[in-house]
């Protein structure tokens, strides 16, 4: 019997570059449960232990698919603050999928590589942009005023001292922006401003602090966004972000909780 395919075995199986952003730095963290076929080039999926998601690579077969979706929307019950569950994986295993999952509805996600210019834009003076690129709990930040599904990604990179950069606006912290996901060239933005807060160039601000200092690692920042986010894709384009390949993401809601 082969041996079960490593994480990192796996993340060596894909190229570096946009639309594996998810999966690749899923598989490069080893925070994942994999299924996979007895040869993993012919497809395997893998289950994110931290977010509402998990990935497919290759053509996996319709029973692995509906055993990796079963047990992982099992264990993602009651884990995060939301009831929406996502499957990802390239247009080119819609055939596989579609079978796989009746009923389930399917959208695109625009991925993009950044193109753009470390020019920082101007700020209020009362905003300050902290980079936080490790010992994160040197610095008190609270998350309260943040709403729950934020709130729970945030404290969590918070405490996995994923880099960091954080807009604070008279000591409250309004924007943040992180590193989901790292490879070995790119860097997974993760960005959001909270109410009343936006259209202050903050997501910028924040964007290109962390762009700096990742740069100097060799790191070039990667975006997706759903094709129905037309704000995500704006803001993709005004930070000179340009369109490089897409990926399907399928979903089912999960029973609501009481």
């Amino acid at each position: 019997m082969s041996p079960s395919p490593t994480p990192a075995h796996l993340a060596s199986l894909l190229s570096d570059e946009p639309r594996w952003i998810d999966l690749k730095g899923l598989l490069i963290s080893g925070r994942c449960d994999i299924w996979s076929e007895s040869e993993p080039e012919d497809g395997f999926v893998a289950r994110s232990w931290d977010y509402p998601f998990a990935a497919i690579h290759a053509m996996p077969g319709a029973g692995l698919i509906r055993q990796a979706v079963e047990a992982s929307r099992s264990a993602s019950q009651g884990q995060y603050p939301t009831d929406e569950w996502q499957l990802l994986a390239p247009p080119e295993s819609q055939a596989a999928v579609q079978p796989s999952l009746p009923g389930w509805r399917r959208s695109s996600v625009h991925l993009h590589r950044w193109e753009g210019e470390l020019e920082r834009p101007d700020l209020d003076v009362d905003v300050r942009i902290d980079l936080l690129p490790d010992g994160h709990g040197a610095v008190g930040l609270t998350f309260d005023h943040v709403p729950a599904t934020a709130r729970h990604e945030y404290t969590l990179d918070w405490v996995a001292k994923r880099p960091m950069a954080v807009a604070i606006v008279e000591g409250l912290p309004v924007t943040f922006c992180y590193a989901a996901f790292t490879t070995e060239g790119l860097w997974d933005v993760s960005i959001e401003t909270i109410k009343p807060y936006r259209r202050r160039g903050l997501a910028a601000a924040t964007f290109l602090s962390l762009a700096r200092h990742l740069a100097d690692h060799g790191l070039i920042p990667a975006w997706g966004a759903m094709e129905d986010n037309p704000g995500s894709l704006g803001l993709a384009a005004k930070l000179g972000f340009d369109r490089d390949a897409e990926i399907d993401a399928w979903y089912e809601g999960l029973a609501k909780r009481p």
